[in-house]
């Protein structure tokens, strides 16, 4: 929605019945204003999703305002540039169409819809511009793994796996681990974590992606002793004690899921206590005596 529309002026005939029905995108436009398709701008467009099915002879709208909402909260501009986008409540000129990339299974065919033009009838609100995660919220419910009954993320936003996912062994427990509201381009169908693929430093962003790493049990020397603070469990090794406070479990997970041979914890220790020196000091005063 965000990037498919422009400014343009003109009268048009309104269809009759159609109020609830908003458009995210450029900022500045007025009522009255027509929102014409990126084909006869003849402005550059992209969709990032090659299954997708838009037709860049069509303006797209929605009657769920807060789906508009995310739309004009990452408007990306003819230079290609993200900035703040404003939503409108759109009246269709034309006939009315069903976005067949929310409709494919009959699920959501009031709510996704496209028109060739459409007038602003009303400028709801302006200056949008949102985070992924605030992007995810808004759109949650209509985010499913390909049917209406299987949701891609839960309440709380945690990653509900796929039926891939789970064919592959990817569970509940290891995508709640991860970080909520995380996008699913981070996380392929074997549960592995795309970003710290990517990363120059992966630790640091596997960190960033599994707060329950270093979260939970907390390490303290002590005369001597490597003792946990939450158990009492002492450890005569400053590696058993690091992958302790990580998480074993977690450790375990993290190895399994990116088929390590052996969990990596002096690795993932050391990126631990070079972000977090506060909850590792016993890491440099262990090894310095």
């Amino acid at each position: 929605m965000g990037k498919r529309s422009r400014h343009a002026r003109g009268k048009r005939p309104l269809v009759v019945g159609t109020t609830g029905m908003f458009h995210g995108g450029a900022a500045g436009l007025a009522v009255g204003d027509v929102l014409l398709p990126a084909a006869e701008l003849r402005s550059v467009y992209a969709y990032l999703d090659p299954m997708a099915t838009y037709d860049p002879e069509l303006v797209y709208f929605t009657t769920d305002v807060d789906v508009a909402r995310s739309y004009a909260g990452r408007y990306v501009n003819p230079a290609g540039a993200v900035q703040p986008g404003d939503l409108y409540r759109v009246c269709p000129l034309g006939p009315v169409r069903i976005d067949p990339d929310y409709s494919r299974h009959g699920e959501f065919r009031g709510v996704f819809l496209a028109c060739e033009k459409a007038e602003i009838v009303e400028v709801v609100d302006r200056g949008l511009l949102y985070t992924e995660e605030e992007q995810i919220r808004l759109e949650r419910p209509y985010l499913v793994w390909g049917r209406p009954d299987r949701p891609i993320y839960d309440d709380d936003g945690w990653i509900i796996p796929s039926d891939q996912m789970l064919r592959n062994g990817v569970t509940r427990e290891w995508t709640t681990m991860l970080r909520p509201w995380l996008r699913t381009t981070d996380v392929d169908a074997k549960g592995r974590l795309s970003g710290a693929q990517r990363s120059a430093n992966p630790w640091a962003a596997l960190l960033d992606v599994i707060p329950s790493l270093d979260g939970e049990h907390q390490i303290a020397l002590s005369d001597g002793e490597l003792t946990c603070l939450k158990c009492a469990a002492v450890f005569e090794t400053l590696v058993r004690a690091a992958r302790h406070q990580l998480g074993d479990r977690q450790m375990e997970l993290l190895a399994r899921i990116h088929e390590w041979p052996k969990p990596p914890t002096p690795t993932v220790a050391a990126e631990a206590a070079r972000r977090r020196p506060e909850r590792w000091a016993w890491l440099d005063d262990a090894d310095g005596g």
